[in-house]
């Protein structure tokens, strides 16, 4: 490493310690004065100059830059939940068209607004706008697993979103300016895309070409996912290189003199960046880009380390939050990867693999060791597929995005040239969705790794500082290199291990699914049983995007048991997302005639071969070797009259001693019924989310709760929990935990009874 990536890397440590602890100023300066009087004093040629020189005056400075800066949350924190009247740039290229809405980014005063809009845009793609309306804060779910919303939207500039109804949303006037010219060609080339290829290949191209999922369907996502190639959807260094390649390429036959064409080159790029929405990552990569054309222009060839550094510096030197981008870390991990540990990769490949396959695979498998920990991090899941998904579908899909480029510019040249370079573009990504089919249908290949902590970090960089490291011959570190690596590997290998045999005691997980329902019952022996999935209207799968992040950081690889209370969206719409990604051996479903919900998930399962499917009845008693299900009602919509919460089920599930009790959305009638069997608990959900028709005092007196949970949205449109209910659950002396104050509920089941914690309040604890 050189003196400028060091300089990065502590610039960049010094920036996260900077805004995420907001360390005293005088400590940080003290430090930073500290680090210079050493550095003055320090004798030349003693050993950790690199260290005193660069590393810690970088670091503190850092965490000066990161300290001093507001995020946009901060900012506009004292007009959060009140009126505002706002006046700005629309973002080139954010507008989204629905129904009866638009929605799109106002640019403000340095800060990204999302706005709805009630109504159809009361002008051009252009120009500003002032928007009427209440500026509410960035909500999400608060579940294990995650992204943090705070730092998100920090990241994203983003302070909150705006809703304005019809008439609050007003044209001011202006002219394009260069930044709309180019998301314009941006759209051009969307278009030109979706004329001549098919939906889905359309939307996958462009979003290689420009970056971002736009119109894609969840199947391909899926595929990208499991197969490791999410990066190919996210403009990064591929990208930049393969068009940095194919500017070389046309530079050579374009006359101009030979120091103008690098700048040329530079100034696409920088176009390219603009277009693909000034990301983190694509920053970075054009940065890096625009540093091999410079060494071009000098006659000099350009560091790579270096310039890394220096874009570390930069980047977070003008933005600091991006410090907490996904995109950020994992473009910069990966690139140090291929940097530093390619070459070492490929001589230790070279010997088994021959030469032309250790240099294809050290390619991907150099900036997969540097991403692991951060794949780890964030997803909880490693696929085992990377690795050969890469080494066969990125060539495809490379060559695809070069044919596509050509088409782009040829096309302006010849039409029907460019309309055949699009086919043949089209035809590869074809084929590469089919194979990426084949390839992920084989789920074992995706591995959850749950929440590690930093134990196993540390033994993972031990053990790759040992294996890639270079130590003096003959040094005791080089004679005592292999004990090490071995030691370090078992270390590594117990703490992945141990969780997966350890015993847990009986667990409830609460999840926050917004205005649903979705409990995680964890046994003893880690046999799990999920009680309804939540649901949200529109095209949001929380199945995918929630339910199963959440349960990967749990440590879940399979559901044992799914049970769905009835067909209610809110209750089974997360289902079948749930089922694409992980094992379900056991499926309870209603007495009522399947929804559409239950149909798209008992389709799933029949495609990855789990065909378990029961109809609960009545006083089913279904006894496991740690825990039984009982189902206490499970009425039919025909006697009860055709609502669906007419036939939800009251389920209750005992661990020893310890029982909780699901009611699902079951009626007044139904909890009453219910409460003719012996239905004592510790552990009660509250029935549809608090709603006035349910949680009758005798009900609750014949339940008699150590706490109540309440699964509702934050802010519904339906009153709940209803005050009534409150009030009952208060004269009955019962604690209530609920997810929209709380996010997700853990409660867990000892000697003394049922202990409580909520995850906005007790994160530590899940």
């Amino acid at each position: 490493m050189t003196p400028l990536s060091w300089a990065g890397l502590g610039f960049s440590l010094g920036t996260l310690w900077g805004i995420s602890a907001q360390p005293s100023r005088w400590l940080v300066w003290g430090l930073l004065g500290v680090s210079l009087l050493v550095a003055l004093f320090w004798k030349e040629g003693k050993k950790g100059g690199v260290l005193v020189f660069f590393l810690l005056p970088a670091l503190f400075i850092g965490a000066l830059s990161g300290r001093h800066r507001q995020s946009a949350a901060s900012r506009m924190a004292p007009f959060l939940g009140k009126p505002v009247r706002l006046t700005g740039r629309l973002e080139p290229g954010s507008l989204r068209v629905r129904n009866q809405s638009v929605s799109f980014t106002l640019l403000y005063e340095g800060m990204r607004i999302p706005v709805l809009h009630l109504g159809a845009l009361p002008g051009p793609l252009w120009g500003s706008y002032t928007a009427e309306g209440r500026l509410e804060p960035m909500e999400t779910f608060y579940n294990p697993g995650m992204a943090d919303e705070k730092k998100r939207s920090a990241a994203r500039k983003i302070p909150g979103r705006l809703m304005t109804q019809k008439g609050g949303l007003h044209y001011e006037g202006g002219e394009k300016d260069s930044l709309d010219r180019i998301a314009a060609l941006g759209s051009a080339v969307r278009k030109r895309l979706s004329e001549a290829l098919p939906p889905r290949e359309a939307a996958l191209l462009g979003g290689m070409l420009l970056g971002g999922s736009e119109g894609m369907d969840a199947p391909s996502l899926q595929i990208f996912t499991a197969c490791g190639l999410s990066h190919l959807l996210s403009v990064s260094g591929s990208h930049v290189a393969l068009l940095a390649s194919l500017y070389v390429l046309v530079a050579g036959h374009l006359p101009l003199p030979r120091p103008v064409k690098p700048l040329v080159g530079i100034f696409f790029l920088i176009c390219y960046a603009i277009l693909c929405g000034l990301r983190a990552s694509v920053c970075r990569a054009v940065l890096l880009g625009s540093g091999v054309l410079l060494g071009e222009l000098l006659g000099r060839r350009a560091s790579g380390p270096s310039f890394l550094g220096f874009s570390a510096i930069l980047l977070l030197g003008i933005h600091p939050f991006w410090i907490w981008d996904i995109g950020f870390a994992l473009s910069f991990a990966a690139a140090a990867g291929l940097m530093l540990l390619r070459d070492r990769v490929e001589r230790g490949l070279t010997p088994y693999l021959g030469q032309r396959l250790g240099a294809a695979l050290s390619v991907p498998l150099a900036a997969h060791i540097f991403s692991l920990p951060l794949l780890v991090h964030y997803f909880h899941a490693v696929s085992l597929l990377s690795l050969p998904a890469n080494l066969l579908l990125v060539p495809l899909l490379s060559l695809s995005l070069v044919l596509a480029v050509c088409a782009v510019f040829g096309g302006l040249i010849l039409p029907f040239l460019g309309r055949i370079l699009f086919v043949m573009a089209g035809s590869l990504v074809s084929l590469s969705l089919d194979l990426g089919r084949l390839l992920s249908e084989s789920r074992p290949f995706l591995v959850t790794t749950g929440t590690l902590g930093f134990g196993a970090l540390f033994c993972y960089g031990l053990l790759l500082s040992l294996l890639l490291g270079n130590f003096p011959q003959g040094s005791c570190l080089d004679r005592c290199r292999q004990k090490a690596a071995l030691a370090s590997a078992f270390c590594l290998a117990v703490l992945f291990l141990y969780p997966r045999f350890q015993k847990v005691p009986f667990t409830a997980y609460f999840l926050d699914v917004g205005q649903g329902d979705c409990c995680l019952l964890v046994m003893p022996d880690r046999k799990t049983v999920l009680i309804d999935t939540g649901g949200l209207n529109g095209h949001y799968d929380i199945g995918e995007r929630v339910v199963v992040p959440a349960l990967r950081a749990l440590g879940v690889t399979q559901i044992d048991t799914m049970i769905i209370s009835h067909g209610h969206h809110d209750h089974a719409g997360g289902a079948a997302g749930i089922a694409r990604w992980l094992p379900v051996k056991r499926l309870l479903l209603p007495q009522e005639k399947n929804s559409d919900d239950i149909e798209k998930l008992i389709y799933t399962m029949k495609k990855t071969n789990h065909k378990i499917v029961y109809k609960m009845q009545k006083t089913i008693h279904i006894r496991f070797k740690s825990h039984i299900i009982n189902i206490v009602d499970a009425p039919k919509m025909a006697e009860k009259g055709g609502n669906a919460n007419e036939s939800s089920a009251v389920v209750l599930v005992a661990c020893g001693k310890s029982k909780v009790l699901l009611t699902g959305d079951a009626t007044s009638e139904i909890e009453l019924a219910a409460a003719a069997a012996p239905i004592r608990s510790d552990v009660l959900k509250v029935s549809h989310h608090g709603s006035s028709t349910s949680s009758e005092m005798a009900f609750l007196k014949a339940v008699s709760p150590k706490v109540a949970v309440i699964s509702v949205g934050r802010n519904n449109r339906f009153g709940h929990p209803h005050e009534t209910v409150l009030e009952r659950l208060e004269y009955l002396g019962i604690p209530v935990a609920r997810t929209d104050e709380g996010g997700a509920i853990k409660v867990v089941f000892d000697e003394t009874g049922p202990k409580w914690y909520s995850y906005r309040c007790q994160r530590n604890c899940f």
